[in-house]
């Protein structure tokens, strides 16, 4: 038996006698958990970046690296301005992982604004990706990148935070 999972055993046995938790696992689980966050910025000014047309695609960036190992449980985009939804112009967001050297690129999760799909985001109301659930582990060290894809003619993407859970593991 790991450290880790004899302190987590140890939590859970706690918390199963504390009378006002419900559920000592999701408790245990959401303690482990750390959110991490990156922005669509311009490094070497850390001002924030928007497109400067509907058609500007975003090639793969950096977003950061994990500290730890662990299992991405969920990713939130927040635009921090309203963008309508479309059926043909939008764009598609994806939030990939890569190992500590910079290896092969393998999606985590992804998000359209396309009618059809998602529709359009409300300024400062995150909206989850769609996990893609075959790729969640992640390596400490790793890369968190992203990129942006248009469709049809596009639509300008706003200043954003994108925030990814990461369970410790």
């Amino acid at each position: 038996m790991s450290d880790t999972t004899y302190a987590t055993d140890i939590a859970i046995g706690e918390l199963q006698s504390a009378k006002d938790v419900t559920d000592p696992v999701a408790e245990v689980r959401e303690q482990r958990s750390r959110i991490l966050s990156f922005r669509k910025l311009i490094i070497a000014t850390g001002t924030e970046l928007v497109d400067a047309m509907a058609a500007d695609i975003t090639a793969e960036c950096r977003g950061f690296r994990f500290p730890f190992a662990g299992v991405v449980t969920s990713i939130v985009l927040t635009l921090h301005t309203t963008t309508a939804g479309h059926a043909t112009d939008a764009f598609t967001m994806t939030v990939s992982k890569r190992d500590a050297a910079g290896g092969t690129l393998t999606t985590l999760g992804t998000i359209t604004s396309l009618v059809v799909a998602t529709g359009g985001f409300t300024a400062f109301v995150g909206r989850a990706l769609t996990l893609t659930n075959a790729n969640l582990q992640v390596v400490a060290g790793g890369y968190c990148t992203w990129s942006i894809a248009k469709n049809g003619a596009g639509v300008v993407v706003p200043t954003f935070v994108c925030d990814v859970t990461v369970l410790d593991q």
